[in-house]
Parts: structure tokens; C-alpha cells; sequence
């Protein structure tokens, strides 16, 4: 962390990097949990709008790919609900969340009570902040 509060820039390519190494098919769900935890470290400095937009679509990316597992992470679900929730006031005003609306009311109608709660309370802060920039 130290090296990215020096060097702007440097945390546009971490994040990147992270993005690379996060798809790739042959890694283990714990590296995956570990990437998605320095991905927040990342979304908590104040992103940029790019920044915060490229890191928006590889959470959402990985929040559809792990709601299509029938086994779910506990742990990533959060830190990706998490993710996404600080994120949200950083996106530009054109951001579109279109069909993951559904996938949030999915989790929020029949997953474990803790997702259940984090998905309606990620749902909330994502239509205040819609109505804030009508």
C-alpha cells in the first residue's frame, strides 16, 4: 500500500494486474479471495472515476461468476459486496448497473441470511446514489 499512496498511477496497474491474475482459470479460491481483499485496499483511497469504473466492471464480473457457482465463498461474497459499496460514490454519473440489479435481488431473496442483508443494504446505497444524480 505504501507504494501505491506514492505513485498515483501505480494503482491503476496493480489493479490490473489484479484483473489478469483474478481470471485466470487455473487459480485456487483463496488466491482469488486475497486478490479481492487488495482490491479493496485499492477502492478505499478515493479512486478515481476510471479507476473506479474499471474496478467496478472486475467486481461485478466476479460477482456474476460466483453467483453462477453453485458453491459460493462466504468470504469473497462479502469482500465483493463490500467492494462494490465503497465504490459507489466514486462512479462516474453514466455508470450502468443494468441486469446485476437482478443478481443483487437474487442474493437478497434466497441466499444465507449475511448476504441476504449485505445485498439489500448494497441495493439501498445503489438507489439512493441513482436518485442523488437525477
Amino acid at each position: 500500500q505504501c507504494f501505491m499512496g506514492e505513485h498515483p498511477r501505480m494503482r491503476e496497474a496493480v489493479a490490473h494486474e489484479l484483473e489478469r491474475f483474478m481470471f485466470k482459470s487455473n487459480n485456487r479460491v483463496q488466491a482469488r479471495n486475497y486478490a479481492c481483499l487488495v482490491l479493496n485496499s485499492i477502492s478505499k483511497k478515493n479512486p478515481t472515476p476510471p479507476l473506479a469504473k474499471a474496478l467496478m466492471k472486475v467486481y461485478l464480473f466476479m460477482f456474476k461468476q460466483l453467483v453462477a457457482d453453485a458453491d459460493v465463498e462466504h468470504r469473497m461474497m462479502f469482500a465483493i459486496l463490500r467492494g462494490i459499496g465503497g465504490l459507489v460514490p466514486s462512479l462516474p454519473k453514466d455508470f450502468d448497473f443494468g441486469d446485476y440489479y437482478n443478481t443483487l435481488f437474487t442474493i437478497a431473496s434466497c441466499g444465507a441470511f449475511p448476504h441476504r442483508v449485505s445485498a439489500l443494504s448494497l441495493l439501498f446505497q445503489l438507489v439512493e446514489n441513482d436518485g442523488e444524480k437525477k
